[in-house]
């Protein structure tokens, strides 16, 4: 029988569906692992929850891809499921820019 990526299977045992996936474990951002089909590719081939291999990578829901979790190192901005890529590790970055100011006038005076 060929497993789907995201099913758990035993190493040395089971075989996964496609030709880019295999039997490795997954690790979560506490190291928790566990063996699933997945696959290593991050930023290219489609995936499924729990189908990317490797530790903090996770599928991203926007457009199916693997990708790094915050803290992991990275290449690009491509790689991190969240914020950017700097100084090759992925790092949660501001939605803009902090001002001075309040951006809205409060609603009651002093």
């Amino acid at each position: 029988i060929l497993l789907e990526d995201g099913h758990l299977c035993i190493k040395n045992v089971d075989r996964c569906a496609r030709d880019i996936s295999s039997c490795d474990t997954i690790y979560d951002a506490f190291f928790n692992g566990e063996d699933r089909c997945c696959h290593s590719n991050v930023n290219s081939d489609a995936c499924v929850t729990n189908g990317c291999c490797g530790v903090n990578i996770q599928c991203d829901s926007r457009d199916s891809v693997c990708r790094y979790g915050i803290n992991a190192p990275c290449e690009n901005n491509g790689d991190c499921l969240s914020g950017s890529c700097i100084n090759d590790q992925c790092v949660l970055t501001p939605t803009e820019d902090p001002s001075a100011s309040p951006s809205k006038r409060p609603t009651n005076r002093p």
